[in-house]
Formats: structure tokens, sequence, C-alpha cells
């Protein structure tokens, strides 16, 4: 995405996946002290970047292919 764009969803609607509150958009906001009621694309990547480097057990591996399967998915990582 180019610099200057921002994330159609508002913030409250834009938390990485995550069981620790720790890692929500509200504490990335608490720690910068502001709040966004949108988010700014250089936001959201250092949050993603903030809570990549907060998260002790990231799988790192790549996803190769995701296929339907029955009344799911399935998916095939390649990886580290």
């Amino acid at each position: 995405m180019p610099k200057g764009m921002f994330l159609r969803s508002r913030a409250e609607a834009s938390n990485i996946s995550a069981p620790q509150k720790h890692l929500s958009i509200e504490s990335y906001q608490k720690v910068l002290g502001r709040k966004f009621p949108i988010v700014a694309i250089e936001d959201f990547v250092s949050y993603g970047e903030g809570s990549k480097n907060k998260s002790p057990e990231l799988d790192r591996r790549r996803v190769q292919n995701v296929s339907k399967n029955g009344n799911g998915f399935r998916s095939n990582l390649r990886g580290r």
C-alpha cells in the first residue's frame, strides 16, 4: 500500500488476532500515547511489527497454498 493510506476498518476492528490483551491495538495506542479512530497503514505496520516481536511462539512458516477441504480449508506450510 502507498504511504498515507488508511485501513478501511476502524481501529477497534483492526486487532491482530492474539489471546494476549497486551497485543491489542488499544494497548498499542496507549503505548504511543495517542488514539486513532482510523488507522494509517504506517501505524498498522508498526503495530504488527511490535506484536510480532512480543509473541514468544510465533509460527514463522510461510503459507504455500490454501485449498477448500470439505467444510473447511487445508493449508500447506513451508518453512523455518
